[in-house]
Parts: structure tokens; sequence; C-alpha cells
């Protein structure tokens, strides 16, 4: 047992601030091992369904992981300017025995969430040999999807879980500590269970990433069974049909047993696809509570170190419009966005400049960190229009309140558009700035937005217009 003299507020700052930096390292490298581009495939609904949930998922997870290093930073710093306190008194109260400070210890980067590189919406068009045998006759598209490259992703998402599944720090109890002892171990059970949230959200993905792989691998091989057999076999009677021995009614009986293998192969491959539909869906309800736990965890656990309530989804109000202009350059940069020249296209008798064409990957990006995207809807349509006529994907990034007006959220059903949300405003009223702080031990976010019910130092979320 031992007192809470100087040393233990600098160990604990400097073990938060070696999670802060962790944290950060690992998920920049889980970034540079991802490699998704159009990997989920252009096929509905398995391709498209799975490009937008992954996309989502994915981000979900970075954004959890991005806020534990942040609230773990910022916790580290707080913890360390108390440890100064205290060390500032016990030399006042020993002059002869000044006792040394420790540097300030060194967090994450960040300061606001990273976000993965790429985009698995889209497939490649690698089509099978002999496609041509059913392209007519199908009603589902080919599964152009990447099974290696999903296959790699669930690898890189397992991982990242299992480097946080059980991280701890060390603890050292202390007798008769001051008050702000037992806030500290509590403000670090908080930041520990997020990280393990993390941990979780992202092995649902991996698990998810590995049964859409597999199974897409196997669909696909069947298929291109289907379609060697047909091949096989429609040959066969070909050159059974061009023999000069046989009448018109013989080779009239060959051109029909060849449409009857035809006919029957293409209704084989819709099958798989049809199958490969329902398992990929299946997979996809592994993901399904991702996004609310990501949010349910951040503002239970980590709100007061983050000084703010991330994710929220109540709409900003009163903002001048210049920083309505602001935020939305923001929350371009939140979303990924590398500042740079935009190019304007021509579309619909009209000039558009979607946020983003990356050409390489045949992606059209558009960010609205609005509170709803109804002013934006013709923009946004004509942005897809667009990509459509040049066989590219559209992806429509909102921050976490954003409305979506009905006849957007249909083109992200119909899987024209994917949508992700994100955190690209940090949502205050003009002139506040986040403001962490150590919590009380029993802490629980206010239940209104009334700001009589929040005296806990954040800055309460603009309350819904009445």
């Amino acid at each position: 047992m031992t007192y809470a003299d100087a040393e233990w507020y600098f160990r604990y700052a400097t073990q938060l601030a070696a999670l802060s930096v962790t944290v950060e390292n690992s998920l920049t490298q889980l970034d540079g091992t991802l490699d998704v581009s159009r990997s989920a495939g252009a096929h509905s609904t398995a391709g498209t369904s799975w490009g937008q949930n992954y996309d989502q998922a994915a981000w979900d997870v970075f954004e959890i992981g991005s806020f534990v290093a942040i609230a773990a930073g910022n916790l580290a710093e707080l913890v360390h300017a108390a440890g100064v306190n205290h060390a500032d008194a016990q030399s006042n109260n020993a002059p002869q025995e000044e006792i040394p400070v420790s540097p300030a210890p060194v967090v994450a980067a960040m300061e606001y969430a990273l976000r993965p590189g790429g985009l698995s919406v889209g497939g490649v068009g690698d089509f099978p040999d002999r496609w041509d045998l059913v392209a007519d006759r199908v009603s589902k598209q080919w599964a152009d999807c990447v099974p290696n490259k999903i296959s790699s992703a669930g690898d890189a998402f397992s991982k990242f879980s299992s480097e946080f599944a059980a991280y701890t720090l060390a603890r050292e109890d202390v007798a008769d500590p001051p008050p702000e002892v037992p806030m500290i171990n509590a403000a670090v059970d908080r930041v520990l269970t997020s990280l393990f949230d993390a941990s979780q959200f992202a092995s649902f993905v991996s698990t998810a990433c590995t049964e859409v792989a597999d199974k897409s691998d196997t669909e696909r091989e069947q298929i291109k069974a289907v379609l060697l057999n047909c091949d096989m076999f429609t040959a066969l009677l070909e050159v059974t049909a061009n023999a000069p021995v046989l009448g018109p009614f013989a080779k009239a009986g060959i051109e029909k047993a060849i449409e009857a293998a035809k006919a029957t192969a293409a209704e084989n491959v819709d099958t798989l696809l049809v199958e490969l539909d329902g398992f990929v869906a299946g997979a996809i309800s592994k993901t399904a509570g991702i996004s609310s736990g990501v949010t349910g965890s951040v503002q239970l656990n980590l709100a007061p170190m983050l000084g703010k309530y991330a994710r929220q989804s109540q709409p900003v109000r009163g903002r001048p419009i210049r920083e309505n202009w602001r935020a939305g350059a923001l929350g371009e940069v939140r979303a990924g966005v590398i500042p740079s020249p935009k190019t304007s296209v021509n579309i619909n008798g009209r000039r558009r400049i979607p946020d983003r064409i990356d050409v390489t990957n045949g992606q059209v990006t558009e960010v609205k960190n609005t509170n709803s995207v109804k002013q934006s809807e013709t923009q946004i349509k004509d942005e897809l229009a667009w990509a459509q006529s040049q066989n590219y994907t559209m992806t429509l990034i909102v921050d976490h309140r954003t409305e979506v007006t009905p006849d957007i959220q249909k083109l992200v059903d119909d899987g024209k558009i994917s949508l992700i949300r994100a955190e690209l405003d940090d949502n205050l009223p003009t002139g506040q700035k986040p403001t962490p702080f150590i919590p009380d031990v029993q802490w629980t976010p206010p239940i209104t937005y009334d700001p009589k019910d929040t005296p806990s130092g954040i800055p309460s979320p603009q309350a819904p217009a009445r």
C-alpha cells in the first residue's frame, strides 16, 4: 500500500499516453494493411449491400478506436496535470525535498478520427469465361467481387481485435486516497471498456469478412463450373449438328437441346447468386449492431474525456453562414477527403463539383456536414447520374446528425448510393470547444437537453427546435 504521491500520477499518465499512441499506431497500421477498393462487387444485392455495410462498419471501428486514443491522451494530460499539482504541494510542504516533475506525456497526435483510406463499393467486372452463354438469360448480375481482398481485410481486423482484447494497465493500490484517485481509476476503466468494445466490433467485422469471402469464392467457382459444363456440352452438340449426314429435323432437335442447356445453366447460375444474396445478408447481420454500439460506448464511457458528446444526433442550430462554410470544409477533412483542387463535371445541364473523384478506383464521393441533405438533393442526384455515366460508384458521407431525405434513402436502399455516417463535426454551439475533464465515479450522461440538467461540464448538445 502506498500514498498517492506525484509519481503515482506520473506513472499512470505515462501508461495512458502509451495506450493513446499504441491505438493510434495500430489504426494507422490497419489502414495501411487494408486494400479493399472495389472489392465488394457491383452485383445486387450481395455486392452492393456488402459494400455499404462493410464500409460503415470499418469506419465505425476506426471511429471508436480513434476516440479511445484521443480520450486516453486527454486523460493522460489531465492525470499528469494532477501530478504536477501534487508535486507543487509536496514541494511547498517540504521545500528541502523538491519533488521532480515528469515531462508532459506524449499522446496520440490525431485531433479527430482516422478513416480507412479505401472504399469497398463497386466491382471489378471480371466476367468468367463463357458468361455470354447465360448473359441474356440470367436475372442476376455476375458476382464481380474480390474474395481475397475481403478475406485479407478480415485478417487485418482480427489482428487489431486480438491486440486489444485483453489490454490493461498496471494498477497501484493507494492507502487513504484523495478523492481524485478513485475518479481517475474509474475514468481509466471507462477508456478500457471502450477499448474492449472496439476490439469486439473489429472481431465482428472480421467474422463477417471471412464468411462473405469464403461464400463468394465458393459461389463464383461453382458458377464457373456450371458455365464450363454448359460450354463443353453445347460445343459437343454444335459439332454433332454440323455433321453432313444429319437432316433438318435432327439439327432442329440439337438446336433445341443447346437452348435448353443454356436455359438450365442460366437457372443454375441465378440460383447460386440468389443463394449468395441470402448468405451475405446473414453475414451482414453480424455487423448490424456496430454503429449503435459504438455510439453508446463512446457517449457512455468517453464523453467526459473527449469533452463532448461524440456521434450525437441532434441538429446544430444558430450557426452563422461563415461558420457553416467552415464546418463544411472541416467536414471534408474529417471524412478523409484531402484538400485539393476539385474537378467540375456537367450533367443534366448543370455544373457540379463533387468533393472527390477517384479516377483510379472509379469512385465519386460527396461529403455533407449539414443537419439535412434536403437542399443538396438535386446536386447529389446529379453527381450520381454522372458517376453512373462513367461506370463509377457514388458514396455519400454525412455526419451522424444529418437527416437523409426519402428520395436519397431510396437510392441508398437500392444500392445506387453508398451512405457512410461519420463524425464530421464537434456539433457544439458557436464559440464552444471540447472541454475534457475527469468525471465523478458515478457520472452518467444527462437525461435531458435542459442546460440546468447538464452540470457535468460537457457542453450540452443543441436542443432540438420546439
